[in-house]
């Protein structure tokens, strides 16, 4: 009797077990599922940030991936065309990468040979090197620094997923960040140890905490001005973001170094790189086209002294890194009171043969909204704008709408000139003086990407013949094609242009207004390039006016008192002063 209470106890005890045991079961499933119902609702109401999983419908996902793996298997096709570009090493053969980097290189993307500069990079990247890397655009750079960096992550045996941020990227812009994000992304997307997020200003920051507390991301792509925001201001359940959290990120990019300088960025980097461990216990990678003189000071601190330097242009020479698939050529304007005539001009003959993707560069975001308005009543193809006046979301709609077009014309600032890649543009046409001759280099990338050829066409003022000489050592050559038929259409105004400036004359408020900021814009533009073009404030003054009156104002507009201080006109003949 005895033996037969024991075992109805044993039984008991085991049932209890074991349902207990699916209690706890069923309890974690439920946990799982709300913590991914959670976080799949954080992705869509966070704009800034990219999230590498997201619970999208199987049959989307496959016609999404299927998609993209059909243009990179059409580029990499194009590319082979091009010897100089992709090696004869082969992803899938290379040993140095995991198993599931290559399925998401060969299998999601379509990639089979590396191009130069990841061929050249990734030993030495493995190796925790420094890199300072040099290569021409559309060539590969994000991948040649993305791939090492997700397999030093990886190889870290003290690595703990969501507890530390092991890779920072600094971007100089949303959009090139944006993009980063994603094909870190891409890579990582068999990694399910391995998460990515992106954060830039333009956001409420805590959108960028709530992500951080759900957690850490493995792979940190930020905008200097944002990440610096958190570094001095965040913490996170005790913890300093910049303190304790950053001074543990072992691995630095800095992606497009010359534009981050260009930009003012050199303070807010030093900055940064403070906040990191100092530069004997971290690896620091620097990629670009260029190399501007101002890099050596950076060098000097992020850098260690047995840096790898990766020179793809030309074996170490600093001639001109555009690429050599670009034609190039140039035409000056007949006059200035011929600027609209001339810009429909040349944009009608770039789009003359389909299919066709142009994008076009101006000196100021005023100046694109303008023209955007006002020439779209001219094409039959969709003529968009992107550039740092428009929210990000626009900005956002605006690239992926130029991406997806057959055909489309795409009228910008610098805002697309660095990193970002557009597929299939056939042209990219710049109109004015760029603000460097490494701003125009990385304009002309925007074209000839993965193996394609492309036209590259700089359109000038009259006032800007003299900076030609910082064309110096291009591969560019004066169109005289194209300066015969701005001749010719200098007299001939098709009939929706006399009506938009018949609206403008009128004083149509959306028009009137685009042509009056446009103007501001331009003016102020030139007035910072007055020692290049070798002109003086009064003569910048008179150019200005002729600018004004070629895109339809009746006379130059008033300029409020405290911007013509700013601007120091005050005196100067032709300049009208409004008051505050």
């Amino acid at each position: 009797m005895k033996w037969r209470l024991r075992i109805h106890a044993v039984l008991a005890e085991a049932l209890a077990v074991c349902l207990t045991h699916h209690a706890v079961a069923f309890r974690a499933d439920r946990r799982h599922q709300t913590a991914t119902h959670h976080d799949a609702r954080a992705h869509l109401t966070t704009g800034s940030l990219h999230a590498v999983r997201r619970p999208l419908r199987p049959a989307i996902t496959e016609k999404k991936r299927a998609e993209r793996k059909a243009r990179i298997e059409s580029r990499q096709a194009d590319a082979l065309d091009d010897p100089t570009l992709l090696t004869d090493k082969s992803f899938a053969k290379c040993k140095l990468i995991h198993p599931s980097s290559k399925r998401a290189l060969v299998e999601d993307l379509g990639l089979q040979s590396m191009t130069e500069v990841q061929a050249k990079t990734i030993h030495a990247a493995l190796a925790g090197k420094d890199i300072l890397a040099r290569a021409k655009t559309g060539t590969g750079k994000t991948f040649a620094f993305l791939i090492p960096a997700v397999e030093r992550i990886k190889m870290n045996p003290t690595y703990v997923p969501g507890r530390s941020i092991c890779c920072l990227i600094l971007a100089p812009t949303r959009e090139l960040a944006i993009q980063i994000g994603e094909q870190a992304s891409s890579l990582t997307a068999h990694h399910s140890d391995v998460s990515v997020q992106v954060m830039y200003g333009g956001t409420k920051m805590a959108r960028d905490m709530n992500a951080f507390n759900r957690r850490l991301p493995s792979i940190l792509v930020a905008t200097p001005g944002r990440l610096l925001d958190h570094l001095r201001e965040t913490s996170l359940r005790g913890r300093k973001f910049g303190d304790d959290i950053m001074a543990q990120t072992d691995i630095v990019v800095l992606d497009e170094i010359d534009r981050l300088l260009d930009l003012g960025f050199r303070r807010e980097i030093e900055r940064i790189l403070s906040y990191l461990p100092r530069k004997a216990k971290r690896q620091t990678m620097l990629f670009s086209a260029t190399i501007p003189k101002g890099l050596k000071r950076i060098m000097q601190e992020s850098l260690n002294d047995d840096f790898v330097e990766v020179d793809c242009v030309n074996d170490g020479s600093m001639s001109s890194p555009t690429n050599i698939r670009v034609s190039q050529s140039y035409t000056i304007l007949p006059c200035m009171s011929s600027f609209l005539q001339s810009t429909y001009a040349v944009l009608g003959q770039a789009t003359s043969e389909n299919p066709f993707k142009v994008v076009v560069f101006l000196p100021t975001a005023r100046l694109v909204g303008f023209l955007a308005e006002f020439l779209n009543d001219g094409f039959s193809c969709p003529v968009l704008e992107l550039h740092s006046k428009k929210t990000q979301s626009a900005r956002r709609t605006a690239s992926e709408n130029f991406r997806q077009a057959t055909s489309a014309i795409l009228l910008t600032s610098d805002v697309s000139a660095r990193g970002i890649d557009f597929p299939d543009v056939t042209q990219v046409i710049q109109i004015g003086l760029p603000e460097s001759r490494e701003s125009y280099i990385h304009r002309l990338g925007r074209t000839a990407r993965a193996g394609k050829e492309g036209k590259g066409l700089l359109v000038m003022f009259p006032f800007e013949s003299k900076a030609r000489s910082e064309l110096k050592g291009l591969d560019i050559s004066r169109n005289d094609r194209v300066e015969k038929l701005l001749e010719e259409s200098a007299s001939s105004t098709p009939e929706w242009m006399d009506q938009n400036l018949s609206k403008l004359s009128s004083g149509d408020n959306k028009l009137t207004r685009g042509a009056q900021l446009a103007y501001l814009s331009f003016l102020g533009y030139y007035l910072g390039q007055a020692n290049r073009i070798q002109s003086s404030k009064d003569e910048i003054v008179t150019f200005s006016s002729e600018f004004a009156r070629s895109i339809g104002l009746v006379e130059a507009p008033e300029i409020p008192s405290t911007l013509v201080s700013k601007m120091g006109l005050e005196g100067i003949q032709g300049v009208k002063i409004k008051d505050d």
